[in-house]
């Protein structure tokens, strides 16, 4: 069974730890995008 090589354990431990901060930080960018067009560009 041919694993992405992200959920491979071991050498790519580090990309762990970023992964929930990227998600994070995506699903804030989109809030934070939803929320600049409900005030309106003027």
């Amino acid at each position: 069974m041919h694993l992405p090589t992200f959920l491979l354990p071991g050498t790519h431990r580090p990309l762990l730890g970023i992964a929930p901060l990227l998600v994070v930080f995506l699903l804030f960018q989109r809030q934070f995008v939803q929320s600049f067009q409900r005030a309106g560009i003027r």
